[in-house]
């Protein structure tokens, strides 16, 4: 979501917000500063875990050293595939 300044324009106190200059130059710095307020903001739904799909998974789980296949799980799945079709089950 943009940051909208004026929340922090707001902020001024009385001493300075009647002088024109230092409110411009207020409201040129944060303007500055904004976009990458956004682009930092943005990297919370780039690693959101809940909300990853496919190649973010992997990045993610390369950071965090954990793989998207589940051996055992698939192991079991295997087994019991057999079973049921050998009807051994």
């Amino acid at each position: 979501m943009a940051d909208t300044n004026e929340a922090y324009l707001k902020l001024i106190t009385s001493e300075y917000s009647t002088k024109p200059l230092f409110n411009a130059y207020a409201a040129a710095f944060l303007n500055m500063l904004s976009p990458d307020v956004d682009m930092y903001n943005s990297f919370n739904g780039l690693f959101n875990i809940d909300a990853a799909v496919g190649d973010q998974l992997d990045k993610i789980g390369q950071l965090l050293n954990a793989s998207r296949q589940l051996p055992m799980l698939m192991q079991a799945f295997r087994q019991f595939s057999m079973m049921s079709i050998t009807g051994q089950f």
